[in-house]
């Protein structure tokens, strides 16, 4: 693989194992709003914002309010499931010290909102690592769109293609591609044989892989 200006993470799935802690909150909260999603609906929705999954738990699109009272109680019962299953992915600080030893710059790009940016960067004690980092609230589209790349980007001041992004999700390595960028796809949230489909540059189980 050629050298990369940036490395753009995608946070949930790859900085952090959220998402079965993802999966069990939508299937309450949709729940409460008479639809349980199923896993696969939850997983091939993974990388969207709020607003995507609230639409299609009503069946309609949703008032701005909707969406604010989504994204707070959703997001919360997330928060409570995850207090206690913090843990950091193999390899992760030593490749990202790695990455920063050698001038490549670091940065993260999520459809995640703001509050659970915060909670992960100040949990696991990684955010000094990114430079810049684009949340739901940064972008108008959320992935499979390429916004939140394109966004990270030029906040770095670098070409997309200069770019790799590690992804998890279909949407988000849709996301990366349609940016210009480069993919290194990690597995967990779908598995390798799923992954390939995609045609991502490479393919990782975990970060022990790139040191």
């Amino acid at each position: 693989m050629k050298r990369h200006a940036a490395y753009i993470f995608d946070m949930d799935g790859v900085l952090c194992e959220t998402i079965p802690a993802h999966i069990e909150a939508w299937k309450r909260y949709s729940r409460s709003r008479g639809r349980e999603l199923t896993e696969e609906e939850i997983i091939a929705w993974m990388g969207a914002d709020n607003r995507y999954y609230l639409e299609r738990i009503l069946g309609r699109a949703a008032t701005p309010g909707e969406v604010a009272e989504c994204v707070s109680s959703k997001e919360g019962l997330y928060r409570a499931i995850m207090a206690q299953n913090l843990r950091e992915p193999k390899g992760l600080r030593r490749f990202l010290s790695r990455a920063r030893a050698d001038g490549i710059r670091l940065a993260v790009a999520t459809g995640a909102p703001p509050e659970n940016v915060e909670f992960i960067m100040r949990g696991l004690a990684i955010g000094d690592f990114f430079e810049s980092i684009t949340d739901s609230g940064k972008v108008a589209h959320c992935k499979p769109a390429p916004d939140c790349y394109l966004a990270a980007a030029a906040a770095l001041g670098l070409a997309a293609s200069s770019c790799m992004v590690f992804e998890d999700a279909a949407g988000g390595i849709k996301a990366a591609q349609a940016a210009g960028m480069d993919v290194v796809a990690v597995e967990g949230t779908l598995s390798r044989s799923e992954l390939a489909l995609l045609h991502p540059q490479r393919i990782i189980k975990s970060f022990e892989e790139m040191l």
